[in-house]
């Protein structure tokens, strides 16, 4: 049976490791540029890069996703406001 401290050994060992992995991955992303864009997307593509660093890849694809959902929605939203009024 383990003892505490085991235990403790195991999660220092495990922290230091994924300090490591977390840093390397933060290194990768940190010269991208939100310059520009705005709330509520700023938001969620900052909570993006908050799951890419952590390593939760499949949360970070689906909620690319679901970015990438938003801004179409939205993109589609203009497209049919702009014929509805060419045809006013």
């Amino acid at each position: 049976m383990e003892t505490p401290e085991d235990i403790r050994q195991q999660l220092i060992e495990n922290d230091t490791q994924t300090l490591e992995m977390r840093a390397r991955r933060m290194a990768e992303i940190k010269d991208i540029s939100y310059e520009g864009i705005y709330t509520p997307l700023l938001e969620y593509l900052q909570e993006l890069d908050k799951l890419y660093i952590s390593g939760h890849f499949m949360a970070t694809i689906v909620f690319a996703s679901a970015i990438l959902e938003y801004i179409l929605r939205h993109k589609l939203y203009l497209v049919a406001d702009i014929k509805r009024l060419d045809k006013a």
